[in-house]
């Protein structure tokens, strides 16, 4: 067969994929949804949680672990198909920068003998483990999908697949947690996903390998 003819060939029986970006967006929210219902059925949301979305430091909670999942589901997008176009890595910056602005301005308005009250809150270790348990659906489900874009670097795809899901887990308990320390968000949801982030990264390394 000559080469001409090959490549109509296998043009003609080429099938149109789904956009990556798309597939991990559709994961990560229905990763999210499913996690946010059956944390909802298991442990419930916090008695005052209307009151408590006037609270800036409450809305706060959300729009940082919003905006993180943002960034990292674009660098995941990005480095699960290396070859096209897309947000650089820098845009992580974007959250840090949130987060340090916040803390800087929590610290400035709160008594410099609270802040270690402020930073340990109520039981953080049970919150560190819910945040990270409540990650593993989202970040698999965003693992599943950055598997169709046969990233080059396995482990960065995966660990820009689990810092989207920390930061959706995250997102979730946050209806539930009643720390509302811009300090507390900062170490322990922090910790949190950087603790998604590595397991996703070392489970990517094999499983995103192609």
């Amino acid at each position: 067969m000559k080469t001409t003819n090959l490549i109509a060939v296998l043009a003609a029986d080429a099938r149109p994929t789904k956009p990556v970006g798309r597939s991990l967006v559709i994961a990560g929210l229905s990763g999210g949804i499913v996690a946010g219902l059956l944390f909802v059925a298991l442990v419930g949301v916090r008695a005052d949680l209307l009151a408590a979305l006037a609270n800036p430091r409450v809305v706060f909670k959300f729009l940082f672990t919003a905006v993180t999942a943002m960034a990292a589901l674009a660098v995941a997008a990005r480095v699960s198909c290396p070859d096209r176009a897309g947000p650089p890595i820098g845009v992580l910056l974007a959250p840090l920068l949130l987060l340090g602005a916040a803390t800087g301005l929590d610290m400035a308005v709160t008594p410099r003998s609270s802040w270690a009250q402020a930073a340990i809150g109520i039981s953080p270790l049970a919150c560190l483990t819910m945040i990270v348990v409540t990650s593993l659906l989202p970040a698999f489900c965003l693992l599943w999908a950055a598997r169709a874009g046969a990233p080059r670097h396995p482990a960065k795809a995966g660990a820009a697949a689990g810092l989207a899901g920390g930061a959706v887990g995250a997102g979730i308990f946050s209806f539930y947690c009643p720390n509302d320390s811009t300090l507390f968000v900062a170490l322990w949801y922090g910790f949190g996903m950087v603790l998604t982030t590595g397991l996703a990264a070392l489970v990517g390394r094999r499983f995103l390998r192609w």
